[in-house]
């Protein structure tokens, strides 16, 4: 679109569909991701991410999503031609506030369902353990977690191998 803007420059007539269309998608790309963008004096326009040129005249540069070990393989956003892989830093728009959520909210929803899941599994297994089963053995844990990770790890017990082991009484 930067292209066919750029060309019909020494036209008569102004491309006003590709300036409405451009516009149009620089405010959906503004929105998604923040991006910068500055007309030139051939009505092509130089759009900035991060601080890193995302298009200028006919050329575009390109972005893609990559597994990012240091944050539990969930995906970053890194520019396509950089060794590094390093991640873009989204200072607005929707892809920022997602990730946002992901790595700051959501983790600390998860650090409070863990503790809830880690207390209620902490009284059961101690009313368990302070009785006997039908057997007149000791109780033992009814349920067991991963520490750090008690939401998604919370189960019974596999020792409890037999339903008469699941009645503590003291």
């Amino acid at each position: 679109l930067n292209a066919e803007i750029g060309r019909s420059q020494g036209s008569q007539t102004q491309p006003n569909a590709q300036l409405d269309e451009r516009d149009r998608l620089l405010d959906q790309l503004s929105q998604m991701v923040g991006i910068t963008s500055h007309v030139q004096d051939n009505n092509q326009v130089l759009v900035s991410l991060d601080g890193h040129a995302l298009v200028i005249g006919n050329r575009s540069f390109t972005l893609e999503a990559t597994p990012d070990m240091t944050n539990g393989g969930m995906v970053k956003i890194n520019w396509a031609d950089d060794p590094a892989k390093t991640a873009l830093k989204f200072r607005s728009g929707e892809v920022s506030g997602i990730l946002y959520t992901r790595d700051v909210v959501m983790g600390d929803q998860m650090t409070q369902l863990n503790t809830t899941v880690t207390s209620l599994m902490n009284r059961v297994n101690a009313i368990q353990r302070s009785g006997f089963d039908l057997d007149g053995n000791a109780g033992i844990d009814l349920f067991t977690a991963v520490a750090g990770q008690e939401a998604l790890s919370f189960a019974v017990n596999p020792a409890l191998t037999s339903s008469r082991m699941l009645a503590a009484a003291t």
